[in-house]
C-alpha cells in the first residue's frame, strides 16, 4: 500500500507534467494517508498538528534540481521534492506548540510523510530560525537550529522496504563548528555541533555561487508502535559542564558519544551513548515541548 501511495502521490503533486494511473481516486489515497495519522494514538488528539499534516500531504512538489555539490547529499537531482517555506514552518511550529508536542514526536510524523510519499522534504535553516523567532517559540530539547543552513528528510525506498520502522534519513548542514549551551533546567550539558564529516557546499537557497565548508550532521528517523526517534547519529558530540561532569560517569562525558535519542510509547526519552540516559515523563513536560519563550519562570530571568 505504501509503495502504491507513493507512486500515486508522485503523479498527483509534482509540477512536472504527467498523467496519473487510470482508475485511481487521488482524494481517497490522500484520505488513507491522513487516516493513518488520525488513528495513531500519538497524533490523533492533536487537531492543530493534524491540520498541518493535511496541508503537507497536499503540498506542491517538484523535481529536485540544485547545485551538483549539494544534490548527492540530498539523494540526487531528479527525485521528487518539497521545499518547506516560511509559512509552512510557521504553521508547523505553531501547531507543535498548540498541541504540546516535542520535536522528537513531531519530526517522526514528517519523516513518515517523506517515506510514504517518497518525497525529499527540505528547508533553509535560516528560514527555520526566522519562523521560530517570529513566533517567540523555543524548540525545547531538540537539535539546535542556530548556524544551521539546511535541513532535510531524505527518503530511502530500498531501506524502507526492508525495515518497516525506518522512516527516512536526515541531514543538517551547519556553517560553523560550535557548542550549543542548553538552559541548565532543560539539560545541564553542551552539544558539540560539527564533530564529524565536512563537505564543500554552496547555498542552494540563494544565487551566491561561493563555496564553503559545511559541517554535516547525519542520522535516520525510526518510528514504530514502541518508539520514535533519531538513530545512527553522527556529527554531534556532548559534554557535561564543570568538573563534576568530567568526574562522574554520566551522559556526554566524552565527545562524539551520542548515537541515538528516542521516545517510547510511555513518554520516556532515552539517549543512547557510552552510558544511556533516561528521562521519564519527558513527553509530558512543557520545558521539553515546543513552547513560547517565557512560559517557564526561569526563561524570564
Amino acid at each position: 500500500m505504501r509503495t502504491l501511495l507513493a507512486l500515486i502521490l508522485t503523479f498527483a503533486t509534482t509540477s512536472v507534467a504527467a498523467d496519473p494511473p487510470p482508475d485511481v481516486d487521488l482524494d481517497e489515497l490522500r484520505r488513507s494517508l491522513m487516516e493513518s495519522f488520525e488513528t495513531d494514538p500519538a497524533y490523533g488528539d492533536r487537531p492543530a498538528f493534524l491540520a498541518h499534516l493535511k496541508r503537507m500531504i497536499e503540498h506542491e512538489r517538484h523535481v529536485l534540481d540544485v547545485d551538483e555539490r549539494v544534490a548527492p547529499l540530498l539523494g540526487g537531482n531528479g527525485i521528487l521534492a518539497a521545499r518547506s517555506t516560511f509559512d509552512d514552518l510557521s504553521d508547523y511550529f505553531q501547531a507543535c506548540s498548540e498541541d504540546s508536542l516535542t520535536m522528537l514526536r513531531s519530526m517522526g510524523a514528517i519523516a513518515s510523510l517523506a517515506r510514504d510519499t517518497n518525497t525529499l522534504i527540505y528547508m533553509d535553516g535560516r528560514t527555520v530560525q526566522r519562523a521560530m523567532a517570529d513566533l517567540s517559540l523555543t524548540p525545547g530539547l531538540a537539535l539546535p537550529i542556530e548556524n544551521m543552513r539546511l535541513f532535510a528528510y531524505i527518503p530511502n525506498p530500498e531501506r524502507a522496504a526492508a525495515d518497516s520502522s525506518f522512516q527516512c534519513d536526515i541531514l543538517a548542514i551547519f556553517d560553523t563548528q560550535y557548542k550549543h549551551r542548553f538552559q541548565k533546567e532543560v539539560l545541564d550539558a553542551n552539544l558539540k555541533i560539527g564533530t564529524g564529516e565536512l563537505a564543500s557546499v554552496v547555498d542552494i537557497f540563494s544565487e551566491d555561487p561561493a563555496e564553503w565548508e559545511g559541517y554535516l550532521v547525519r542520522g535516520m528517523i525510526s518510528k514504530s508502535e514502541e518508539r520514535v526517534g533519531f538513530m545512527e547519529v553522527s556529527g554531534i558530540g556532548g559534554e557535561k559542564r564543570g568538573l563534576m561532569g568530567f568526574m562522574q560517569k554520566v551522559l556526554f562525558f566524552l565527545p562524539d558519544a551520542i548515537d541515538a535519542m528516542t521516545l517510547d510509547s510511555k513518554g520516556t526519552m532515552t539517549t543512547k551513548a557510552l552510558i544511556d540516559e533516561r528521562i521519564e515523563g519527558f513527553e509530558g513536560m512543557r520545558k521539553y515541548q515546543v513552547h513560547r519563550i517565557g512560559e517557564m519562570a526561569w526563561e524570564k530571568e
